[in-house]
């Protein structure tokens, strides 16, 4: 079984969203629409329970 663990809010997911929509940008090309976030816990308004 995979282990879940969940953690306060990061002020550094923002920056890291941003290299990772740039990574994924120049592998998907012309395949990629948009990313919005990656994964709940990069949105700060959101509680942390599951």
């Amino acid at each position: 079984m995979r282990k879940l663990e969940v953690l306060p809010y990061n002020s550094e997911w923002p920056n890291m969203f941003q290299n990772e929509k740039i990574s994924l940008a120049q592998i998907m090309n012309d395949e990629l629409i948009s990313i919005h976030h990656i994964g709940s816990t990069a949105i700060t308004i959101l509680k942390n329970v599951i």
